[in-house]
């Protein structure tokens, strides 16, 4: 447990983290494009984001087994937070 919150507290602060959030933040927001995510590293920045913004966005996977395996990934991630 410690090592996970150590490891999404690194994605919260990373500078790539950071620039998405500004983009988000900006009027109108942004559409963003994350690209070369290797594994689960798209769940850590989505959880990372969230835990900055504290709300909800929408994420579009390629396919929707894509989709499907972030969603699983960001709910054990919740699970194991809580």
């Amino acid at each position: 447990m410690e090592n996970l919150n150590r490891l999404l507290e690194k994605f919260k602060h990373d500078e790539r983290t950071q620039k998405i959030v500004g983009q988000i933040k900006k009027k109108p927001a942004s559409r963003l494009l994350l690209t070369q995510m290797i594994g689960a590293q798209d769940a850590f920045v989505l959880m990372g984001v969230y835990s900055i913004l504290g709300y909800n966005h929408i994420y579009i996977g390629i396919d929707k087994e894509e989709a499907a395996y972030v969603q699983n990934t960001l709910d054990n991630l919740n699970k194991e937070l809580n």
